[in-house]
């Protein structure tokens, strides 16, 4: 019989078989996740709209990024001073990943520029430590259909969707040791030529469908998250201990005032060895306490 998986949910002590949601096997060494136990905090843009001007700091909104890339060309603008006041809930910075959350879901950007700007509502800002995540990984996962999917699925509304920040915060998600991480990167950016190469053939041919590059694409991305896109090496670690070190970050920036208690990771997830789960739950019980 297969081991099964379970979650912890460390607030309330509560335990669950969620074996319905793992979609597909994993290698050694990776490890199943929410998004919350990667990223340091997790915010979206101001929900009130605000005085816009001709000229200050940009406002940027999901149009602004639908192209996987920041376009500040037809952005509107807002006063230095009101974008004084929205950075001290949400301040967008250089390293930090963008992510469409109204309309048009499930975009994700990394910032690439240290010019300052303030976000609407519909994109979510998430801060993490790029010695644990790899951010061009992190892009290739969200993109991938595990995230994907869920993305469409746990949408809210019906005219202008709304992927809402506790629905994203507890998306699955596949965490490959770290180096293992980039050698998924490398592999991707030099199959992206041939990606792009097959894309002009096909769409030179009349009778075939224009979206190969699309497809090929979310095939590759799915080989990478299962594993079976580069070698393991079992020497370079593990992702657990990748969460782990996570989570000490996290709770030594809580410790010094820089987050909030509520960053800290709200659950767990782990391969049981069915019926015999007990003593791994009363460990993450007494670490938890413990701090």
């Amino acid at each position: 019989m297969c081991n099964s998986y379970y979650e912890k949910i460390l607030a309330t002590g509560e335990v669950k078989c969620i074996d319905e949601e793992i979609p597909f096997d994993i290698p050694a060494g990776w490890e199943w996740c929410r998004f919350s136990s990667l990223y340091l905090s997790l915010t979206d843009g101001t929900h009130s709209t605000p005085k816009y001007q001709d000229y200050g700091i940009p406002f940027i909104s999901v149009k602004d990024m639908s192209s996987g890339k920041l376009n500040f060309n037809n952005t509107i603008y807002i006063s230095q001073e009101e974008h004084n006041i929205l950075t001290k809930r949400c301040n967008p910075q250089k390293g930090d990943l963008l992510l469409s959350k109204v309309g048009t879901t499930g975009i994700p950007l990394i910032i690439d520029t240290e010019s300052d700007f303030s976000i609407f509502v519909s994109l979510a800002l998430a801060k993490f430590s790029h010695d644990f995540v790899n951010p061009e990984y992190l892009i290739y996962l969200i993109q991938s259909p595990l995230v994907q999917n869920q993305a469409s699925e746990n949408t809210r509304g019906v005219g202008n969707k709304n992927w809402v920040l506790s629905a994203i915060s507890n998306t699955l998600m596949v965490l490959p040791p770290y180096k293992e991480q980039c050698r998924i990167v490398n592999k991707i950016r030099i199959l992206e030529p041939c990606l792009e190469k097959y894309t002009n053939s096909f769409l030179k041919l009349e009778s075939l469908n224009n979206s190969i590059n699309e497809t090929l694409k979310k095939s590759v991305l799915q080989e990478a998250i299962q594993g079976r896109l580069v070698p393991q090496i079992a020497e370079e670690g593990t992702a657990q201990e990748l969460l782990d070190q996570i989570q000490a970050e996290k709770q030594r920036l809580v410790k010094e005032g820089k987050l909030k208690k509520s960053a800290l990771t709200s659950s767990v997830i782990y391969k049981g060895d069915d019926n015999e789960f007990i003593n791994m739950i009363r460990q993450i019980k007494s670490t938890f306490l413990a701090y």
